[in-house]
C-alpha cells in the first residue's frame, strides 16, 4: 500500500493505492530483477566513464567508444519489460570487464 499526499492553499489531501504488476507483462519477478541489476551496471559503468579523466587521446577514443557501447545496451536492456538475452548477458559482462580494464578498477 502507498500514500499520495497533494496540498493546496494549505489544506492537505491524502490518498492511499495499491500499485500492480501490469497485467500485460508475462515476464517473471526474477526475469525482471535480472533486467534490473543488469541496467544498474550499465548505469554505473556509465557513471564512471563519463567523470573519467583520460590520460591521453588513445583513452578518450575509447572511453567515448565504450559509453557509446553502454548506451545502446541500456536501451536494448530498458526497452522491454522482458527478461535479458544470453546475448544481453554477455554483452553487459564485456562491457563491464572493458570499462575495468579502462578505468583500472
Amino acid at each position: 500500500m502507498a500514500a499520495i499526499r497533494l496540498t493546496v492553499n494549505g489544506k492537505s489531501y491524502t490518498q492511499n493505492f495499491e500499485l500492480r504488476m501490469d497485467p500485460r507483462v508475462k515476464t517473471s519477478m526474477a526475469g525482471l530483477q535480472q533486467q534490473h541489476d543488469l541496467s544498474v551496471q550499465v548505469y554505473e559503468l556509465r557513471k564512471k566513464l563519463l567523470a573519467f579523466k583520460p590520460a591521453n587521446e588513445e583513452q578518450k577514443k575509447a572511453a567515448d567508444k565504450l559509453n557509446g557501447q553502454a548506451a545502446g545496451m541500456l536501451g536494448i536492456l530498458e526497452e522491454a519489460d522482458a527478461a535479458p538475452t544470453s546475448q544481453a548477458i554477455s554483452g553487459v559482462k564485456m562491457l563491464v570487464e572493458e570499462g575495468r580494464k579502462l578505468l583500472g578498477k
